[in-house]
């Protein structure tokens, strides 16, 4: 009789200690880059991970906090959320979790957490594993200011960032936090367009600032999926480095074997000084024209109402053009004898209205970047390498 009892006591203390919450140690992560994450347009994206040190752990209630550069973002919580298989997660009881939220408890500061509302049994709550990490939050920040840095960090005391077991009284304990970024939010794109001409796919783009940027890489696909897409550049497109002086870019694509009704998607790609990469999710397509259409044009387009504003000026101005058909613009300065001494980037009139309309920039410097001495230039401005008006200006300085 006594062996017994002894029996069932043990084997009650047994029971019990398989279902005794226990603290476990959590690792942190902050998820910055690859696709979908950094800078995605005027977004910028993160993913905050946990896993569990050596032993796996019970998710019970808790929260993450993180601080961000409130004068270079703001928090969108709209796009923001908890990892839905947690959210929806139900052990055959029902759901065991509410109250998920990503929000900005305070100026410069994110918070991500979740309610358990289950039974005090690790059979009821969701695993923390240990070896690979657990997506617990998808934060997204809309950016304000793209000349400052994202400034991401933990904020690794307790209790801003705390996560109990599965009784809401046991404390996990932090072990590491890793993945704080303080990149440039290196690139403020605001024109990203496509145009046929001369049986080929010209792309253009143009940055009102860029910070940080060596250069560009532009991918290609069939769909509209950025998984499966090939990159077609073969050398690095430059960047302008830093600046707030506008610049536009301008690639062309020979697409091979390319059939009328065709569709081609297009994604841009920027590298900053720390290799880090910004892919924006924003694509632009282009559908392969049928020549044999009336309305497929190849004639040379008419150019008219060229400007260029302010002249004199003595910092940069704007060379203004307006054309009857897309094409590509190419303008060219010349000092008073003749001599070249700038090549600007190659431009794309894009349709506005009736018309297509484009604009050139030039900072009064040479091909090398000197700053040109004040005088009388020229700019001759060349339409699908045709050559055609040419112009007076005055820099002043």
């Amino acid at each position: 009789m006594k062996k017994y009892v002894l029996t069932m006591v043990i084997s009650l203390i047994t029971i019990t200690s398989l279902f005794a919450a226990t603290s476990r140690d959590l690792d942190y992560n902050i998820v910055s880059s690859g696709t979908g994450y950094g800078v995605q347009g005027s977004q910028f994206v993160i993913e905050l991970q946990m896993k569990a040190t050596t032993t796996q752990a019970e998710l019970g209630s808790g929260q993450m906090r993180i601080t961000f550069n409130s004068g270079a973002m703001t928090l969108n919580t709209g796009a923001s959320s908890i990892n839905s298989d947690i959210v929806n997660y139900d052990p055959g009881l029902g759901l065991v979790y509410s109250n998920a939220h990503v929000y900005s408890p305070a100026t410069g500061k994110v918070q991500a957490g979740i309610a358990y509302v289950g039974t005090d049994n690790p059979l009821s709550s969701y695993d923390i594993p240990t070896g690979s990490w657990l997506d617990f939050a998808h934060v997204v920040f809309d950016i304000t200011d793209p000349s400052q840095t994202s400034q991401i960090a933990w904020i690794e005391t307790t209790p801003e960032t705390q996560f109990y077991a599965e009784d809401n009284t046991t404390s996990h304990t932090n072990n590491s936090f890793a993945g704080n970024v303080n990149i440039t939010l290196p690139v403020e794109l605001s024109t990203f367009t496509i145009e046929y001409l001369n049986n080929m796919a010209v792309l253009y783009w143009v940055t009102q600032s860029e910070t940080d940027n060596i250069g560009w890489n532009v991918y290609r696909n069939t769909e509209e999926e950025f998984q499966s897409v090939t990159q077609i550049n073969n050398d690095l497109i430059e960047g302008y480095g830093t600046t707030t002086e506008p610049h536009s870019y301008i690639y062309v694509d020979e697409i091979e074997n390319a059939m009328p009704g065709d569709t081609y998607w297009y994604w841009l790609e920027s590298i900053d000084l720390g290799g880090q990469s910004h892919i924006y999710q924003i694509a632009s397509s282009i559908t392969i024209p049928d020549p044999n259409d009336p309305g497929y044009n190849v004639e040379v387009p008419v150019l008219y109402n060229v400007i260029n504003a302010p002249n004199p000026f003595n910092s940069y101005t704007k060379i203004h053009f307006t054309l009857s058909e897309p094409a590509i613009v190419e303008v060219s300065i010349y000092n008073i004898l003749g001599k070249l001494v700038r090549t600007l980037p190659r431009d794309v009139a894009v349709q506005d209205g009736q018309a297509y309309k484009g604009t050139s920039y030039w900072n009064g410097r040479d091909n090398n970047g000197t700053d040109l001495p004040a005088g009388i230039y020229l700019y001759q401005l060349e339409v699908n390498s045709k050559p055609y008006t040419t112009k007076k200006l005055i820099l002043m300085r």
